[in-house]
């Protein structure tokens, strides 16, 4: 009856022994709950209430302070907008941390703009921006045909009001010819249909 105990104990202090250290130099922080680390920073985040924690630590550890998560891994918080703008611009803050929610979707591999970094991140950079100006970026402001867009949909929906209706599905126009909502979708390309079919 006390083997399981004992045993879960044993377990429990190799584990606080074998906790990760603060390493020297780095930014203070609260301290961690045993081998959770600051689990209520999770708990706050995932309420949606993680400000007043931010402030609370900014106010004892000032613009730069540090946390442990549950994983083992310490997170860094800059909370000055200053600070944030000059770590922005500096190469060591350009890395990207081993994301195991994005790792899974990437086949454990660090693909793609947004979760890549170095030489590849680089190509795959050049590549895109290469492209978005065939598409139009660069060369023209894409906010006011966004803003045309936008009013031509709340004029539609204005219309509508109170009553139940189908909204054609039908991406924004940012490049190419601007269609006509009020056709009710008649004009709408052939292609957003076909994959709505296919895919939805």
């Amino acid at each position: 009856m006390w083997l399981p105990l004992v045993a879960l104990l044993l377990l429990l202090l190799l584990l606080w022994i074998r906790r990760p250290q603060r390493p020297d130099r780095f930014p203070p922080g609260p301290a961690p709950f045993l081998i959770f680390g600051n689990i209520d920073f999770v708990n706050e985040t995932r309420k949606g209430n993680i400000r007043p924690l931010i402030a609370k630590c900014r106010k004892e550890f000032g613009d730069i302070f540090s946390i442990l998560l549950p994983t083992g891994q310490r997170a860094v918080h800059l909370v000055n907008f200053d600070l944030i703008k000059e770590s922005c611009a500096m190469p060591e803050f350009s890395g990207r941390p081993f994301l195991f929610s994005a790792l899974v979707r990437t086949y454990q591999q660090k693909l793609g703009i947004i979760f890549n970094e170095g030489p590849t991140w680089k190509e795959h950079r050049r590549f895109t921006l290469r492209h978005l100006r065939d598409l139009g970026f660069g060369k023209q402001s894409m906010e006011g045909v966004v803003l045309d867009e936008f009013e031509n949909l709340a004029q539609e929906m204005e219309k509508k009001i109170g009553l139940a209706a189908d909204h054609p599905q039908r991406p924004l126009q940012h490049h190419g010819p601007q269609r006509p909502l009020a056709d009710g979708g008649q004009q709408e390309s052939r292609i957003p249909t076909a994959l709505t079919e296919r895919c939805c």
